[in-house]
């Protein structure tokens, strides 16, 4: 009798970063409902570590953190991940915080609040 071998889903892995401990359990618990394998952090300096040292498919990151601001974090990350994607979230809409942050390499800046369905929309179409 021969036995099929079905590999499992690939299952994608997202970090969250936001110095707002609510923020990343929120979005964390909405990846997971996704499929999603989730990685926690609280400032920009455990974002450089934990992105570097996991495979990481994305990273949602607020701006404004203590020790690394999200686009400092990124453009550390970029150095050692040049492929990973990202997306920066910011409470502080301004031209010069999206300009900066289009140079460090972020997919998008997404402006809080906003609706889970528009990240997942930049996740999926850039999928």
């Amino acid at each position: 009798m021969a036995t099929s071998h079905i590999s499992p889903a690939v299952q994608r892995t997202v970090l969250v970063v936001d110095d707002d401990r609510d923020i990343v359990e929120t979005l964390c618990d909405i990846f997971e409902l996704r499929g999603w394998r989730t990685l926690r952090a609280y400032d920009g300096q455990d974002a450089v570590r934990l992105a570097t040292q996991n495979q990481v498919d994305w990273i949602v990151m607020d701006v404004r953190m203590p020790r690394l601001t999200g686009v400092e974090a990124l453009q550390l990350i970029r150095e050692k991940m040049p492929n990973v994607r990202v997306v920066l979230m910011t409470a502080f809409a301004t031209n010069d915080l999206a300009a900066r942050a289009e140079r460090a390499g972020a997919a998008r800046v997404l402006y809080k609040p906003f609706e889970p369905s528009t990240l997942f929309a930049v996740i999926d179409s850039a999928a």
